[in-house]
């Protein structure tokens, strides 16, 4: 919503980012880590850096996790807490050297976009 960040995939937006092609569910954690490794700032190090109560086990969801997400978010009650903005989500997914895969949570739409745009920002756990 509001409080998701806008920011760039990554500073380095031309360079392969080394393992992080995964898009499928439960691949999320790892790629924020060599997103975290591998860039100064960006998507990877909003959702790692990111703390919420007792946790720091924060991630940016993969495409096809945020892809689970957008498939659940009309059962999510709360939606001024935990509710999607009917905006674009990156994912920890890269696609080329300078692209990467989003989530829309205005339509079911998943595509990739230069990793210089800036898109929202949502951390996640796994639980």
């Amino acid at each position: 919503g509001a409080s998701d960040p806008l920011v760039a995939w990554c500073s380095d937006t031309t360079t392969l980012l080394s393992g992080t092609f995964s898009t499928a569910i439960g691949t999320g954690a790892q790629n924020t880590v060599l997103m975290d490794t591998g860039c100064t700032s960006g998507a990877g190090q909003e959702a790692a850096d990111y703390a919420a109560g007792v946790y720091s086990d924060w991630f940016l969801p993969s495409v096809d996790e945020l892809n689970a997400m957008y498939g659940y978010q009309s059962s999510i009650v709360d939606t001024a807490t935990y509710g999607f903005a009917s905006v674009d989500y990156w994912s920890s997914s890269q696609y080329f050297p300078s692209t990467s895969w989003f989530q829309s949570f205005d339509s079911v739409n998943q595509s990739v976009k230069a990793k210089s745009t800036l898109l929202s920002v949502r951390p996640v756990r796994a639980f």
